[in-house]
């Protein structure tokens, strides 16, 4: 069931720092971490999406960092159980932003990288405490005073 309506999205932050002593022959680990926040107000539910691909330790070769931030904002239709909401929100924004990474990458003369589909809805069906079916490196941060 659809429960939101995309009013827009937009780009608030975009950094990429490429690493020009690569070759082309290496391969790498790409691990991104994201972090979802929401805010519920009303009939209106605000998604910000974060990702980052950085270094963990200082002497990780990787062909690039990278770190986006952007935002959607929803109406809500029909209100269902805010995991359902917060899941369709994600899964709405989501490919916009692997469309972003493929296209800032690919544009910046190294080979373009691909995020990692997610399921969103599997995320979201466990409680926000312990977290079994996140993805690995997602961080989703819930309102306080609404923990479903």
């Amino acid at each position: 069931m659809i429960h939101l309506m995309f009013d827009n999205y937009f780009i608030e932050e975009i950094n990429l720092k490429v690493n020009s002593n690569i070759k082309k022959q290496m391969t790498f680990n790409l691990s991104p971490k994201f972090t979802i926040d929401f805010t519920i107000a009303d009939k209106e539910l605000k998604c910000v999406l974060k990702m980052i691909i950085t270094k963990t330790k200082e002497d990780d070769v990787m062909p690039f960092e990278i770190s986006i931030t952007m935002q959607a904002e929803f109406d809500i239709l029909e209100m269902g159980a805010p995991s359902e909401i917060r899941a369709e929100a994600a899964t709405f924004l989501y490919p916009y932003l692997r469309n972003i990474v493929s296209s800032v990458t690919g544009v910046s003369n190294i080979t373009p990288y691909f995020l990692p589909p997610v399921d969103f809805a599997a995320s979201f069906k466990s409680p926000p405490t312990s977290k079994p079916t996140d993805p690995p490196g997602i961080v989703i941060r819930l309102p306080e005073e609404d923990n479903n």
